[in-house]
């Protein structure tokens, strides 16, 4: 889809080339500042990431609640991320500015990948258009505001989308390069398997290429996907006996359905105002009757899985028992996850969300209008379906969207390259042939 009125020599003028620099400038500076006035680099605040790399760099121990107690409560990506700076640069703010620097360069990534899909998926223009809007996207400038595990996750996920559009690489090679960067995803986010889905279907669909060589870019997206994720399985059969993948995840179902819960993990504004590190005991819903993991119950590595158990079935037996207030849930997070989450200090405010909820509605309907038959576009928006679905599941906190909000503002690019770009050109010739034509 050409953008008609958007010359070619345009995109290779000396001038744009400046202004692209000047931009890019303008934002990695922005950034830097988020960076240095909220993260706090040299002493940043890491959340129970940061508690398991010290017990692994202090004890040897992947532990969280107890630091000498393994533990499989957290991802396993940023911990030993975060640990492997520790090795090499001792507990401290050396290792700390270090990390800073790496989460920082990731995040400067985004719009640069941004840039690219969009320019494979439609034009250079759209390229372009996509590349500043996700400089200056708020929801990519707060990433810079916290050493969080979502400025690593946000950037390898968009890269393994952009993975399957690179010209030159066979279909099994790009099969084999996205496994093991949505393994990488996987070591962060768990969730990454449900999407092995839409990609897995994207390879099938891909028909100009032999069935053979197709069933064998699946069996390698498969494969590569779980060479990231094997060690950490390994790891938990030794301590628990069996393969878990994570003893967190029926205690985020629970949290999102129960007598108290209001679809995010805050009470209603005001109630929920906080801090972003304060976390629960600050202001988060309290979970009535639930048995949290606090140090004191985590005394051998099978008190987790105890613990598990136990958020389970209250999960289960509230869900079950209540559903006329889990369909009120539902609603509430469907509106959060998609509008806003109006329980959060800073995505509360329009500056921050309204920008996201134009792009998804403006995105969202160009393309039911040009690309529902785009297969490369069917796969991003089922990406951004398929988080919507597992944050609804669980509750509904920004970063799940943060996470999937590229989607939209690549069709955001798209509409104004191809829509309203043209139609401020063709206004612009029409006044020029107007003012041109009086005496």
């Amino acid at each position: 889809m050409r953008p008609i009125g958007i010359p070619d020599e345009w995109l290779d003028t000396r001038a744009l080339k400046i202004a692209l620099v000047l931009c890019a400038l303008l934002a990695t500076a922005v950034r830097l500042f988020l960076l240095i006035v909220y993260a706090h680099p040299t002493n940043p605040y890491l959340w129970e990431f940061g508690v398991v790399a010290r017990n692994l760099a202090t004890t040897g121990t992947y532990a969280l609640f107890a630091p000498s107690v393994p533990s499989a409560y957290m991802p396993p990506g940023y911990p030993v991320l975060i640990y492997l700076f520790y090795r090499v640069f001792g507990i401290g703010p050396v290792a700390h500015v270090a990390l800073s620097a790496v989460v920082f360069l990731l995040e400067l990534a985004i719009p640069f990948l941004v840039w690219r899909i969009a320019a494979h998926l439609w034009d250079r223009t759209t390229g372009l258009v996509a590349f500043l809007l996700a400089l200056f996207w708020p929801h990519f400038l707060l990433l810079a505001g916290r050493l969080n595990s979502v400025s690593l996750y946000v950037p390898i996920l968009i890269a393994a989308c952009g993975v399957l559009f690179l010209p030159r690489l066979s279909l099994p090679a790009k099969a084999a390069i996205c496994g093991i960067t949505l393994g990488l995803y996987a070591t962060m986010r768990w969730e990454a398997a449900v999407y092995l889905v839409p990609f897995g279907y994207w390879f099938l669909r891909q028909s100009a290429t032999p069935a053979r060589r197709r069933l064998l870019a699946l069996a390698l997206l498969a494969a590569t996907f779980a060479v990231p994720i094997v060690p950490w399985l390994v790891r938990n059969y030794y301590v628990y006996d069996r393969f878990v993948l994570s003893t967190q995840g029926w205690r985020n179902v629970v949290r999102g359905h129960h007598a108290n819960a209001t679809g995010t993990a805050r009470d209603p504004w005001p109630a929920g105002a906080q801090a972003f590190d304060e976390g629960e005991s600050a202001g988060g819903t309290p979970l009535p009757g639930v048995e949290l993991p606090t140090n004191e119950k985590h005394a051998l590595p099978m008190d987790e899985i105890a613990v598990d158990s136990i958020h389970r079935r209250e999960a289960l037996s509230y869900i079950a028992s209540h559903p006329r207030h889990e369909v009120i849930l539902a609603l509430r997070k469907f509106f959060y996850f998609n509008v806003a989450d109006f329980t959060h200090p800073v995505d509360r405010l329009w500056p921050i969300w309204l920008p996201s909820f134009a792009a998804l509605v403006i995105g969202l309907v160009f393309w039911l209008r040009t690309g529902t038959r785009n297969l490369d576009q069917q796969l991003l928006w089922a990406i951004y379906g398929l988080q919507m679905i597992i944050a609804m599941a669980f509750h509904v906190v920004p970063r799940y969207r943060m996470t999937v909000v590229f989607v939209p503002v690549l069709f955001l690019a798209a509409w104004i390259a191809s829509r309203a770009l043209p139609a401020l050109v063709t206004l612009r010739d029409k006044r020029a042939a107007g003012t041109s034509s009086q005496p």
